[in-house]
């Protein structure tokens, strides 16, 4: 399953991360990590400055 999982991406036409198969799909998984981080931050700061409740 996963071997054919994995030729599926390889072939599926995702371009630059296509070719680099799985390093490709852990810096995606990184890169999303690190935007959902930076969305939090911002989230809680913005969250903290009003003080009438949504």
């Amino acid at each position: 399953m996963i071997n054919t999982v994995l030729a599926g991406i390889k072939l599926g036409g995702l371009g630059a991360l296509g070719k680099l198969g799985i390093f490709g799909i852990i810096a995606l998984v990184v890169v999303g990590l690190i935007v959902l981080v930076i969305l939090a931050i911002l989230y809680f700061k913005f969250m903290k400055k009003p003080k009438k409740p949504l």
